[in-house]
């Protein structure tokens, strides 16, 4: 999985077909990661400059040749105006949850919310299945809705209250809801702000290496995917919950070898559903997560893709098995 592969890549924006992931491996990811932050607000593109009316074309084109789309979202900091990531404040959960002064302000940006689930169709008028993946990384404090931002019962009523209004009061039902926590080390601490199991359809962690390769950064991601995803994975199958690898990745991919001699020992004893590797992005030319042509580590992710266990896009598809 790759977030925002078809939007854009290293060098490139807006490119019809375009990908990164298809450009190394010859086929596009099987899971496509999206993100709403901005929608809330009623603006036209989204935090990361794609258009939500693109953005649903290309949702759309995902679904048709089988792919599965995430979404995730940033959304604006309600009490402040500004980003996610403006954290100084512990009562933005507080207003927002039922009884607090934002609580009905917010209920309009879930609106926004509701629309753009309800205009996901295909040819056919069908709705289109998605995972949505909000209010992420909980147990870091980098944004409003984190750990020291809130309490676990505060937080626990942000989730719920949002996955019941958007389901019963909007009837958005072609939604799974994901949860992934960030830095677990127990099974305690993943359940302490979990909303329960009738809100969430998908669990899983965001686990990301250190951008230095070397030997000490290496053993420290695979340490850490080892003990979360244990936890993730046990919990999934005492609750019959989907196991994920949310978001993953080294920025800038230093390690030429990474995706053969890092990542994939470190997944390869779990069995999750997928592995979503973040973005390419256009803007900033250290930032990118997946290989593109050209680059040191396109080989090995060619190589890691063709591992049987990891499956692209052609391998998923409705298409694809009934071929076989």
């Amino acid at each position: 999985a790759h977030q925002d592969d078809p939007a854009y890549g290293h060098n490139w924006y807006g490119k019809a077909g375009g990908s990164d992931i298809k450009d190394v491996t010859g086929d596009f990811p099987a899971v496509v990661g999206w993100e709403l932050g901005h929608l809330e607000i009623g603006a036209p593109y989204n935090l990361d400059s794609v258009y939500f009316t693109d953005m649903k074309r290309m949702m759309r084109e995902v679904y048709d040749r089988g792919g599965i789309n995430t979404i995730s979202w940033h959304g604006d900091n309600i009490v402040t105006g500004k980003t996610a990531w403006d954290c100084a404040q512990d009562s933005v959960v507080r207003s927002i949850v039922p009884g607090g002064r934002n609580h009905t302000k917010f209920l309009t940006r879930l609106d926004r919310l509701a629309a753009f689930f309800h205009d996901l169709k295909d040819e056919k008028g069908e709705s289109i299945p998605v995972i949505f993946r909000m209010y992420h990384e909980h147990t870091g404090s980098w944004f409003w809705w984190g750990a020291k931002q809130c309490t676990p019962d505060e937080y626990n009523q942000l989730y719920r209250m949002t996955v019941s209004y958007l389901r019963n009061k909007k009837g958005v039902h072609n939604v799974l809801y994901a949860f992934s926590p960030c830095n677990i080390t127990t099974e305690k601490e993943f359940l302490l702000r979990y909303p329960g199991d009738d809100y969430v359809d998908i669990v899983g962690v965001d686990v990301y290496c250190g951008n230095k390769n070397t030997d000490e950064t290496n053993a420290k991601f695979k340490k850490e995917v080892s003990v979360q995803l244990d936890i993730v994975t046990s919990y999934a199958k005492k609750a019959n919950k989907i196991p994920v690898l949310a978001e993953t990745g080294m920025e800038g991919i230093a390690n030429p070898d990474f995706f053969t001699k890092v990542l994939l020992p470190a997944i390869e004893p779990y069995q999750i559903s997928y592995v979503l590797l973040w973005r390419n992005a256009y803007t900033i030319k250290t930032h990118y997560y997946a290989p593109f042509p050209g680059h040191a580590s396109a080989s090995d992710f060619k190589k890691f893709t063709d591992m049987p266990g990891i499956l692209l896009n052609k391998k998923i598809s409705p298409m694809y098995v009934s071929e076989k």
